[in-house]
């Protein structure tokens, strides 16, 4: 299986990290390609705290997007602990 990273560093004002997430997340799906490669947007694990905060703004559209990019993943990565947490977009929504 490939993996296709899109790296994100999230800027302290929250309007900016907002914006990061966007372009990070248009960048990942404008690489999908039909293989079986595996896209996923890195984010400092410190952002999963508001990951689920932000699903639910969202809503429904959310979920779909999921469902219609079943390849796109969120990696959350502490660079302390020297760990990777992978996830499913879809996760977030639940």
């Amino acid at each position: 299986m490939l993996f296709m990273l899109k790296l994100s560093h999230l800027k302290a004002r929250r309007r900016l990290r907002a914006k990061d997430f966007y372009e990070s997340f248009f960048r990942a799906i404008s690489r999908i390609a039909p293989t079986n490669a595996l896209y996923a947007i890195a984010l400092p694990a410190r952002f999963g705290m508001g990951l689920h905060q932000r699903a639910r703004a969202i809503g429904i559209a959310w979920k779909r997007i999921g469902a219609a990019f079943p390849e796109l993943e969120i990696w959350l990565v502490d660079t302390e602990n020297e760990s990777i947490n992978q996830t499913s977009w879809n996760s977030w929504y639940e």
